[in-house]
């Protein structure tokens, strides 16, 4: 297959250009996977430089080269599903150049775009990435890169024997602050809530603003007591904050669902079900309490 082949500095050697794999499909449209110098491997394995945990993507999928002044190859590395290069299919274990803006599929569900990009063109497209994954009045990540990253948490946390704590806060009776007070509050109190998650959780959580006034923060734990303590001190440090606006003053609380999948599963799906549904009866139980899933853990 004749794909040209593209290099790290472009044809005027005066402005260079680094590699990379956009992702179109099969993940959080418009990110980019940057590719080192040299080998770069593909697959679902944590060993891989560019992780793609879909399913139909093998562990060990396919390799990409890049050099300074050899043309770009992809080689399937005997993949179950196969690797496409602008709708053909790659002869397994065989070299093939790659032209710049070709468009790669792994398996059968992830689709990217291999391009190279020079600083301010790579800056340009990551501005544009990040505000389409922000949420304009938080500026805490949306639902789809959050389930994106816990996804590579959960992974993570399997390899190294942990679990993965999900909590789901929603602001109790958010509406009613709106109606008392104003919109304005109610955004306030979301903006609010928002700067407590960034500073009261530790650097490694991932936090995210999933729904009108519901929050999910996803941790590491080694098991269940340690989780619910936790989500505890996330309910606590909440309930202490005096919210202040112009036209009013008032204490807040939150309803805390808590989904933990324990190591050796670290199941994300599981956790994120789970606290769910541990939010719906948190909400039944009278509200700013944390309700969570008991060990052991059944059906994972």
């Amino acid at each position: 297959m004749a794909l040209g082949a593209a290099r790290v500095v472009d044809m005027s050697g005066t402005d260079r250009r680094a590699p990379y794999l956009m992702l179109i499909e099969g993940g959080i449209p418009g990110m980019l996977l940057p590719l080192k110098l040299g080998g770069n491997t593909i697959g679902r394995s944590m060993e891989s430089e560019i992780q793609l945990l879909e399913r139909t993507v093998s562990r060990r999928h396919a390799l990409l080269e890049v050099w300074d002044d050899q043309p770009t190859r992809l080689t399937d590395l005997n993949s179950v599903n196969g690797t496409f290069v602008n709708g053909e299919r790659l002869p397994q274990g065989m070299p093939t150049s790659l032209a710049e803006g070709s468009k790669i599929r792994f398996g059968t569900l992830v689709v990217t775009q291999f391009l190279m990009l020079t600083k301010a063109q790579e800056q340009r497209r990551r501005d544009l990435f990040d505000r389409s994954i922000r949420d304009p009045l938080t500026e805490l990540p949306t639902l789809a890169y959050f389930l994106d990253q816990v996804g590579r948490k959960a992974e993570a946390n399997r390899k190294a024997n942990l679990g993965l704590a999900i909590a789901l806060l929603d602001i109790d009776h958010l509406e009613s602050i709106n109606q008392r007070y104003g919109r304005d509050a109610g955004d306030a109190t979301l903006a609010e809530l928002a700067g407590l998650l960034r500073s009261g959780t530790r650097h490694d959580d991932l936090i995210a603003r999933i729904d009108g006034n519901t929050f999910a923060v996803a941790a590491t734990a080694p098991d269940f007591p340690v989780a619910h303590a936790w989500a505890e001190r996330l309910r606590e440090m909440t309930a202490r904050r005096l919210i202040r606006t112009e036209r009013a003053m008032f204490w807040i609380t939150v309803s805390v669902g808590l989904g933990f999948s324990p190591p050796g599963q670290c199941n994300p799906s599981f956790a994120l079900s789970t606290a769910e549904l541990c939010l719906s009866r948190a909400k039944v139980a009278g509200r700013n309490c944390v309700v969570s899933n008991p060990e052991p853990i059944l059906g994972v």
